[in-house]
């Protein structure tokens, strides 16, 4: 396994970067907006941990038949591990950031290990687009639409990009 995977995949809600990866742990540091969501899903083998330093996450627990059952609140400061074979789903009430851990209940991670039971997602009534907002670009300083922005990992921090700059776009 790679110890490590180069720069942030973006997610709807957000994204994640791969800062460590062995055959017994995984770790990853993430940032989700304001009202995304994770799809309800579960790991059959591996334990997930949220490490939440900045923000307010809601963790909810869902039974067979994907009814919600109860929720856990992870705020600054805290964490919260949910078992293998437990459905879940994160949903961000503030702009979250902080790491998900993972490791294996026979001491071996695999990455792949997620069941899928919905889409992840964004809540935009928490954070509408503001149309006619105008932001420079981190790197070229160009302005543009917030809409037309990025959120990315740069010069260790999360700065605004252009899909250019971001080399997403030709």
């Amino acid at each position: 396994m790679d110890d490590c995977e180069i720069g942030p995949r973006q997610k709807i809600w957000g994204w994640s970067t791969r800062v460590y990866s062995s055959d017994e742990l995984q770790v990853e540091r993430i940032f989700i907006k304001v009202g995304g969501f994770s799809s309800i899903h579960l790991h059959e083998r591996k334990y997930n941990q949220f490490v939440v330093t900045l923000g307010t996450l809601a963790v909810n627990y869902f039974d067979e038949r994907n009814q919600h059952v109860k929720g856990d609140l992870v705020v600054t400061g805290d964490t919260l591990i949910v078992e293998p074979m437990v459905r879940h789903q994160f949903f961000a009430e503030t702009t979250v950031h902080g790491y998900e851990v993972y490791w294996g209940k026979d001491g071996r991670v695999d990455p792949e290990d997620i069941v899928r039971f919905s889409e992840n997602g964004i809540d935009y009534e928490l954070r509408p687009p503001i149309e006619d907002e105008v932001r420079c670009c981190c790197r070229c300083n160009r302005p543009f639409r917030a809409m037309e922005l990025v959120t990315i990992e740069l010069f260790n921090a999360l700065r605004d990009v252009c899909m250019v700059c971001a080399g997403r776009e030709g």
